[in-house]
């Protein structure tokens, strides 16, 4: 695709191929097939994660084509139902909470342990598929900690900025699969395992991947407590149970025996996706800038440093006068979203929305959808004044948020102001957004994509 063509459709285009070399079914079938096939071993499949579905189908699908035995059994554990269940017969299905853990993630837990006990059994092989959200969909409380402690800690953890790596130290302390317990309770079991990882955390640090089901904790006692003495809310239940492990003796350690015999490869993470953009902007002719690698910090600062110097590069190229190849900035992150519990608004995508109202570009960046803070638009809010601090809220400090109603390019907006009551048909489409403008400082405006 020439460079000149429509930079949506180009945009699109890069994060398509991005998508597709990291997809984690694809990945997976990749990795069975380099590794050592077990021939005479009995194979199960536990699968935790949002990709748990994906790589669950495609270990039975690799095992059935590879002529050997299938798999025996296992445990698929997904944040959502997939779409044909029937699929991942025989492996049993559950479905775990997500962000925060509570009963369902409880259940999941016990079934997964539940398995291991009875039907693992020495000389079987384990092939073990970790993706997003394994900490939360298999959450449950290591003796002395009741489910309570770790829904409370699950809501403190979300309100707290912390970035997900520090989030983790302080889930697998306190976990029962997490910080290599997953991988000690197969080799209770004298049974091997594969793990194949799909990375969501900057570094691809293994003990931070699903607070590492397979690898032990390398963070000492005495950091998880500072970070604990920084959440506000953390039950003080936890904070007694890990200062009373003293000598580490609930962790199990680096050189555990019944570990010896578990291996572990990333199949997938961040880093595939940026390679991939690149490879594929390269293809088509573009300039491909990877000097800011990483994004991480405040969201909303992130974005605006982000957005701010891809204006200054734009900048320095216009002053040289010199015609060349259109300019790419490729990153990857995980920026910190804050929490807050006075409103339960979204703001998809808010990392970018800062300064790109000056960025004319900016069909890849714009929020699908923007909602109004419930407690901001309640009549009695409104005559009394809200004090959250959501953006667009009395008294908040981040930028505005939109009209509850769009104003711009559609009659429903032109009908509000002459007090007329808008049609059905203007209120549907100013209440999507879809046909809205963005006004820049200048008082021109910018289309979105719809």
């Amino acid at each position: 695709m020439p460079v000149t063509s429509d930079p949506r459709t180009l945009l699109e285009r890069l994060y398509r191929g991005a998508v597709r070399a990291a997809r984690p079914d694809v990945a997976l079938r990749a990795a069975l097939d380099r590794a050592s096939r077990p021939v005479h071993q009995r194979v199960h499949c536990l699968a935790i994660g949002k990709a748990a579905p994906a790589m669950a189908r495609a270990t039975l699908e690799w095992r059935a084509a590879s002529a050997l035995h299938g798999v025996v059994g296992g445990v698929c554990v997904a944040a959502v139902a997939p779409h044909e269940p029937a699929t991942l017969a025989p492996l049993e299905l559950h479905v775990g909470d997500h962000p925060v853990p509570a009963a369902a993630s409880l259940a999941a837990a016990a079934r997964l342990g539940h398995y291991i006990e009875t039907q693992v059994h020495g000389g079987d092989h384990v092939i073990v598929c970790l993706s997003g959200g394994t900490s939360s969909l298999i959450a449950a409380p290591l003796p002395g900690l009741a489910p309570d402690d770790i829904t409370a800690l699950g809501h403190a953890l979300l309100h707290a900025g912390l970035p997900i790596d520090a989030i983790n130290r302080v889930r697998r302390r306190v976990h029962r699969w997490g910080g290599g317990r997953l991988a000690t309770a197969i080799g209770a079991r004298a049974a091997s395992a594969s793990t194949y990882l799909v990375s969501d955390v900057l570094g691809d640090t293994l003990p931070s991947i699903g607070s590492g089901p397979c690898t032990a904790d390398p963070v000492p006692r005495h950091e998880v407590l500072a970070l604990l003495e920084r959440i506000s809310g953390a039950p003080a239940r936890v904070r007694a149970w890990v200062v009373a492990d003293r000598d580490d003796a609930r962790m199990p350690a680096s050189d555990d025996p019944r570990a010896r015999h578990v291996t572990q490869e990333i199949i997938a993470s961040s880093g595939t996706l940026a390679g991939a953009a690149q490879g594929e902007a390269t293809r088509v002719g573009l300039h491909v800038d990877m000097s800011v690698a990483r994004i991480t910090g405040d969201a909303h600062e992130a974005g605006r440093g982000f957005a701010t110097a891809l204006l200054a590069a734009r900048e320095r190229r216009e002053r040289r006068g010199t015609r060349a190849a259109p300019l790419l900035r490729v990153a990857v992150g995980e920026p910190v979203v804050h929490v807050t519990d006075c409103c339960a608004w979204r703001w998809a995508s808010r990392w970018c929305t800062s300064p790109i109202r000056r960025v004319r570009s900016v069909v890849a960046c714009r929020p699908s959808r923007w909602r109004r803070p419930s407690c901001c638009t309640t009549p009695a809010t409104r005559r009394r004044g809200c004090t959250c601090s959501a953006p667009g809220a009395t008294g908040a400090t981040g930028p505005p948020m939109p009209p509850a109603r769009s104003s711009i390019g559609t009659r429903g907006g032109a009908s509000a102001r002459r007090g007329m009551r808008p049609s059905a048909r203007s209120r549907s489409s100013a209440a999507t957004w879809r046909s809205t403008r963005w006004m820049r400082p200048s008082g021109r405006s910018i289309r979105g994509p719809t």
